[in-house]
């Protein structure tokens, strides 16, 4: 893995966590996305979507991460935040793109380029629940 982008991981996990925050690659997004609760809505679904124990549970898509939710977000709020955070974090962009309402992994990635930060993030992150609710007992080591 390029090491920006462990960089830009590091920092995402650790705003998130809101421990040692290094604004940084984020800085930019979190400037045009008015602050920390806007920005940390994005970092929670991105990390949960990769974390490899949250995916094991659910039943979607490893490969796509779905922007909108019909009935509860119908103005696209979320997805139109996720836009700002990719045009606005360089890094972030050599992973990641926007296509139609989905976000996925850039196709000139490998597979093994991928499950690398897959299963890097599944190391450094606790799990980062928003809107899922899991139980202990459900997360396989």
């Amino acid at each position: 893995m390029e090491p920006i982008i462990k960089e830009l991981l590091d920092e995402m996990n650790a705003y998130a966590d809101q421990k040692d925050i290094t604004v940084h690659h984020l800085q930019q997004a979190e400037k045009v996305l008015k602050g920390y609760s806007n920005l940390v809505t994005l970092i929670f679904g991105i990390l949960n979507w990769n974390n490899l124990k949250i995916q094991s549970v659910l039943k979607e898509d490893p490969k796509k991460l779905p922007l909108t939710t019909e009935g509860i977000d119908p103005k696209k709020t979320f997805m139109k935040k996720m836009v700002l955070f990719v045009e606005n974090c360089a890094p972030f962009r050599q992973v990641f793109e926007i296509k139609g309402e989905f976000l996925y992994y850039k196709e000139e990635l490998s597979e093994e380029q991928v499950q690398e930060i897959k299963q890097y993030i599944t190391d450094i992150t606790e799990l980062k629940v928003d809107s899922v609710y899991i139980t202990q007992d459900k997360i396989k080591d």
